[in-house]
Formats: structure tokens, C-alpha cells, sequence
């Protein structure tokens, strides 16, 4: 099935966004492609996080929503569709929605430390002082934002206020439960990222405040902190105390039983390639699908990715369960020796 005109999507989208903002940024595009012989339109949208609870609440009014995104830039190049975010996780979610060939990502970040002291200075009756501004530094980095927060008449008061807005949530999201997706290695990264304790940064020529050498030859995202204040919380925490060493006189683990656990988790690191192998086929296919505008096509390939990405997540908690498991065995082992 091939893309709506503009028209009918500009329609079908009305049609359930009467008297909402969404209903204000149509009219207005409408108006603007009215106009167009003197009017450049570009459609601007902040906190666009938000669209992220539609994937549950208002799923096919978000797939029309992206399918006139793609269609009023891409396919009849009409405007430029500017979504903006603090959320570093929006990227992720939106590549699951329209992926990578159909946007661009750049990223502002942060003040280098030279830029943030000026900016700060700005805000405070006079330039702060050495001893100051490292305290400053060690708390808000080069977040604009912070900085902003940090710059009243007591600093100390100021600073303690932002530590203690986002360490709770720190040592909350740090505190592994059943359902938060911490029973399997790949899972901790994303449910930190939902958390909003860690952020995938891309690359973007437009940041200075991480140096480009961090991101490789290749320019992979790295991951950081969301915030610097965030960064200052995670150096504040206690780690657990270890467990108390096991002094019982266990027996050592037969070379057998070392050898069926290696053999299964290399069973499983196989299935774990075979099913990355389908997605990155998946992920060509729905490339494919999309430039060829077959909306229907995308959508069933979109299903069995997310079906794959199940079996992913369950064949690496199997893993996860085998590594524990010989570990166990290689300290009972060590320690009969």
C-alpha cells in the first residue's frame, strides 16, 4: 500500500485531532501551503518525547502522524519537520517508528567548561570565584539549564537543591526489579536509558562538549549520564558490600558438568547470532519497504522484528542464566582446590 496524498493524510489526521494542539500545527501547515509562493513553512515541535505514550494510547493516529512526517519531507519535500527533545532515548523510539534513512540527528549538548563560566557569570551579579565555580562545574557541567538553576544568591543552598532533586531518582532507578528488564545483560542498558539514568548520545557536529575522539573511527553513540548532575549523584553512591566468602568444604564441580554448561551457553551464543542475523536482514527489508512507500509491507515486517527482538531478549537471559551458572562452578571449583 502506497503513501495517502498529502491531502487525505492531512485529513485523516483532522479528523481525530479536533481540538487538540495537533489540530493548531494543521491548520497552520495548511495555511502554509497556501501561501507557499511566499511562505517557506517548517513545522517545529518541542518536548516531542511526548509522542512516545501514543505507541499505547493512540496507535494508529501516531502511524499516520509519522507516515505525514515522511510524506510532507520526503516524499513531496514541502517542509522541513523539526522534532525537539531532552530525552535522549526519543531517538531510539523513533527509529522503531520510522528508522534511520527517514531523519537526521543532531544534538546541541552541553557548554565546553570555558563557555559554561562565561555563561554562568551572566547570570550571577559578579564572576564567579575559583574555589566556586569548581563546585558549580562538579554538579551542573555545562548544562545550560542547571547552571541556570545553580545561579542564585546561595550557591551552597542552590547546588544542594538540584543534588537532592536528582538523586532519588538515581538511586531509585539503580535498584534492580523484576520487571524493569535487569534479569539479562542487554537489558540493563535500556531499562537504565528508561530510566533516564543514561542517554545514547549520537554524534552531531553541532555538540562540543564531548570530544569527537569518544565516539571511535566510526562514530558510534556513546553512552553518558543525561546530566551532569545526574554524573555527580552515581559518584555519590555506596556500592553494596560484597558477600561474605563461602568457607563450606564444596566439592569440585566434574570437568563434565563445566563442559555441558560451556557447551550450552555456545549453543545459545549461536541461536543469539542467528536471530541477529534475521534483524539486520529485517532492517534491510523494511529500508526497502519504506523507500518503495509499501506501508503494509513495513508493517508486517515491523511485527516479526518486534517478535525477534522477544526471542533476543529471552535468548539472552538464558545466557545470562548459563554464565551464572559457571561461574558458580569454576568458585566451587577454586575454591575445593
Amino acid at each position: 500500500m502506497k503513501l495517502k496524498p498529502i491531502g487525505d493524510l492531512i485529513a485523516q489526521l483532522k479528523s481525530t485531532a479536533d481540538g487538540t494542539p495537533l489540530s493548531i500545527i494543521l491548520d497552520a501547515f495548511e495555511q502554509a501551503l497556501a501561501d507557499k509562493a511566499t511562505v517557506s513553512s517548517a513545522i517545529i515541535i518541542d518536548e516531542a518525547n511526548k509522542f512516545t505514550t501514543w505507541s499505547t494510547d493512540y496507535p494508529k493516529e501516531l502511524d499516520s502522524l509519522l507516515s505525514f512526517f515522511v510524506a510532507v519531507t520526503k516524499q513531496e519535500n514541502l517542509t522541513h519537520v523539526l522534532l525537539l527533545t531532552s530525552d535522549y532515548g526519543y531517538v531510539n523510539w523513533l527509529e522503531q517508528g520510522i528508522g534511520k534513512t527517514f531523519y537526521n540527528v543532531q544534538v546541541i549538548g552541553d557548554f565546553p567548561v570555558k563557555e559554561a563560566r562565561k555563561f554562568y557569570n551572566t547570570r550571577v551579579p559578579n564572576p564567579v570565584s575559583e574555589e566556586d565555580w569548581k563546585q558549580v562545574y562538579e554538579v551542573c557541567g555545562g548544562n545550560a539549564g542547571l547552571l541556570i538553576r545553580a545561579a542564585k544568591p546561595n550557591l551552597q543552598t542552590a547546588l544542594t537543591d538540584i543534588i537532592t532533586t536528582v538523586r532519588p531518582s538515581v538511586e531509585r532507578g539503580l535498584e534492580p526489579s523484576i520487571d524493569a528488564g535487569f534479569t539479562a545483560q542487554q537489558q540493563v542498558l535500556q531499562a537504565m536509558v528508561r530510566e533516564n539514568l543514561l542517554a545514547y548520545r549520537p554524534y552531531s557536529t553541532w555538540a562540543t562538549d564531548i570530544e569527537v575522539d569518544a565516539f571511535g573511527p566510526k562514530r558510534r553513540e556513546v553512552v553518558t549520564p543525561p546530566t551532569p548532575a545526574h554524573l555527580h549523584c552515581m559518584r555519590e553512591l555506596e556500592l553494596p558490600d560484597e558477600p561474605p566468602a563461602d568457607t563450606g568444604a564444596d566439592s569440585a564441580p566434574s570437568d563434565s558438568e563445566l563442559a555441558a554448561v560451556r557447551k550450552a551457553m555456545k549453543d545459545a551464543e549461536g541461536e543469539i547470532c542467528k536471530v541477529k542475523d534475521k534483524l539486520d536482514k529485517i532492517e534491510t527489508a523494511i529500508t526497502t519497504a519504506k523507500t518503495a512507500d509499501d506501508i503494509e509491507e513495513v508493517r508486517y515486517l515491523r511485527d516479526e522484528k518486534r517478535q525477534l527482538r522477544e526471542e533476543l531478549k529471552q535468548l539472552w537471559e538464558v545466557l545470562k542464566k548459563r554464565l551464572d551458572k559457571e561461574l558458580l562452578l569454576m568458585q566451587s571449583e577454586a575454591s575445593a582446590a
